[in-house]
């Protein structure tokens, strides 16, 4: 008789198929900047990865709209205040990503304000508080190109009655 392929009577096992490995480059961010980790994962770890990594993605996403409704929300109240100090402004528009749906929206990006009117001292010497950082300026001294981007893509915030 001859044995059976597990030895000394025992049944044979099925041999399990080899586990598949898939080469990885990652991209990572650490407290001492950005690196690349290189290694392997197999199909399980590779799905568990990106579900966490659309996660992330949509985390961020949500996070980044939410900044920009509070963005537009504070634009229109810095207006109205620039409105307010300044008798000569006649309009004040919002520009740049976070208006212009079209552009990307990032975490960190600031509020771009154009005035029309009003004089350099109030521009100067307004400084609102808030989260956001603010690039103010005047469209008179602008280009006529940019200034009619400005008027034909930005969103009126104010304009004096």
């Amino acid at each position: 008789m001859i044995p059976a392929a597990g030895g000394a009577g025992r049944p044979a096992r099925a041999s399990r198929p080899a586990r598949r490995l898939w080469p990885v480059c990652v991209l990572c961010r650490g407290a001492s900047g950005y690196g690349i980790v290189v290694g392997e994962m197999d199909q399980g770890e590779l799905k568990a990865t990106a579900r966490r990594m659309r996660r992330r993605s949509e985390l961020r996403r949500r996070e980044a709209a939410a900044r920009r409704e509070r963005a537009q929300e504070f634009g229109r109240v810095v207006a109205e205040r620039l409105g307010a100090a300044d008798a000569t402004i006649t309009r004040v528009w919002g520009f740049g990503s976070t208006y212009e749906r079209s552009r990307p929206y990032r975490l960190n990006s600031d509020l771009d304000l154009a005035v029309e009117g009003g004089g350099h001292s109030a521009l100067r010497d307004f400084h609102p508080d808030g989260e956001f950082e603010i690039s103010l300026i005047e469209l008179a001294d602008q280009r006529t190109e940019f200034a009619e981007m400005v008027r034909s893509r930005g969103v009126l915030l104010y304009e004096r009655q």
